[in-house]
């Protein structure tokens, strides 16, 4: 089957810049775009237009003071950092306004359309930004922030965002720790930065039960990993019924990664993909929103997301 899968990006996402040396570098994206457009499926591909988010959509998921503080960064004559790892220059805001805004078009792009799909490509990542701080490379927590959006504007009950970045999800955890709307699952390396991701972290209140949390061991490999994943998220994905998927898609668990000790390749992300296609067309029409985060080896990222946007169009490499 072949069906509708859009991309959205824009030039702008370029203009956040971390320095030379920095992991989350400009050359990640612009290596990636590279790749799609010289691959054999870019015809086959809707390039979406996109425009930066309404602030009043990112106060769904972050705090007004945060917001003014990302809108100050446009003042900065040099860039900042925020913490020992996250830097802002004058374009940050600017970046991650547009960041939001691609995942809005791109939910509104499968929503409007059955068995239609989109791919975010965008940066700065999202999802350890929190309610009122960033972190980890993040601002604006894309996903978080797109989930609230959906669950308004297309009065959705059930929401699973898989998060298969390396990285424990912190800000997206944190975002629906108390509520059921969404199911947030999450796949990452134990003991990696930001620290959290226990088992025990199941959610609270109304949320107890909708946050699933899977730590895997360093050296983890594709047959141990397929195996959790098929045992322990098919079978709660499938009795969650999800009305929306959305996929966290870093590709830092890659085994050429400098920054994590996982052993994926790039076809397995792809098998991956295919897995959670099928639990889309099963429940919600087809409709999968994925959204670029980690992935810091620029091969190994730009040749796993467009093996995974491939899958997203039933198309083979």
């Amino acid at each position: 089957m072949k069906r509708k899968t859009a991309i959205a990006y824009h030039p702008v996402l370029l203009s956040h810049f971390t320095g030379p040396s920095h992991p989350e570098s400009t050359n990640r994206l612009e290596h990636l775009i590279e790749t799609l457009k010289g691959s054999k499926i870019n015809r086959e591909l809707d390039w979406i237009k996109i425009k930066p988010a309404h602030r009043d959509i990112i106060e769904k998921n972050h705090s007004a003071n945060f917001v003014d503080q990302v809108d100050a960064f446009a003042k900065l004559r040099y860039p900042k950092f925020i913490d020992n790892d996250t830097i802002a220059c004058a374009s940050t805001g600017r970046a991650a306004y547009t960041a939001v805004g691609a995942i809005v078009d791109a939910i509104d792009f499968s929503m409007h359309d059955t068995f239609a799909s989109a791919f975010c490509a965008v940066r700065p990542p999202g999802h350890h930004a929190e309610y009122d701080h960033a972190m980890g490379f993040c601002f604006f927590n894309t996903v978080a922030i797109g989930a609230h959006y959906a669950l308004e504007k297309y009065s959705l009950d059930r929401i699973a965002i898989i998060d298969w970045d390396v990285h424990h999800g912190n800000g997206t955890q944190n975002s629906f720790y108390q509520n059921s709307k969404v199911f947030y699952i999450s796949l990452h390396e134990r003991s990696l930065f930001p620290g959290t991701g226990l088992e025990s972290e199941n959610g609270e209140n109304e949320g107890t039960g909708f946050n699933l949390n899977i730590p895997l061991s360093p050296g983890t490999t594709v047959s141990r990993y397929w195996q959790v994943f098929k045992e322990q998220i098919i079978p709660r994905l499938r009795a969650y019924a999800p009305e929306l998927i959305f996929v966290s898609a870093g590709f830092d668990a890659h085994i050429k990664d400098p920054l994590s000790s996982l052993r994926l390749s790039t076809s397995f992300f792809g098998e991956l993909t295919d897995s959670v296609m099928a639990i889309a067309d099963e429940f919600c029409d087809g409709r999968i929103v994925s959204c670029l985060e980690g992935g810091y080896d620029i091969e190994a990222l730009s040749e796993s997301a467009l093996c995974h946007i491939s899958k997203l169009r039933q198309i083979d490499v």
